[in-house]
């Protein structure tokens, strides 16, 4: 998967937005919002800046980043935050509510849970 760096932002943005969802961010989600980023090559002052950024980002200004991005991108983007979603094995139904309101906002295509995290993990 090639994705630019604003998309990699906006994919944290929404990983960040998502693994808050049930008022807690567990330490597997937070080491796999930043794991996803080290397994595109990019550098810790990199990640720090995307990091800074995804923070600032608004969940409109993320929508319209997902939302432009190609049919696969989408299509990671809805496994990765599957995957944050059910990372700490704790799926809480308001991390569910977010994940579908993130994949009708962003216009992802149609996938389960299982369809997405098997194309996250095989791309």
């Amino acid at each position: 998967m090639n994705l630019k760096g604003i998309e990699l932002t906006a994919m944290l943005s929404a990983g960040m937005i998502l693994s808050n969802a049930d008022g807690r961010v567990a330490d597997e989600e937070k080491e796999l919002l930043l794991k996803e980023l080290t397994s595109f090559n990019v550098t810790r002052e990199e990640a720090e800046i995307y990091l800074k950024v995804a923070i600032d980002m608004t969940v409109e200004q993320t929508v319209e980043v997902l939302k432009a991005m190609s049919s696969d991108a989408k299509k990671y983007a809805c496994g990765y935050l599957a995957a944050v979603m059910v990372c700490d094995g704790d799926v809480a139904e308001n991390e569910v509510e977010g994940w579908r309101a993130f994949s009708e906002a962003c216009a992802f295509p149609e996938m389960t849970l299982g369809e997405a995290l098997n194309f996250w993990k095989n791309n």
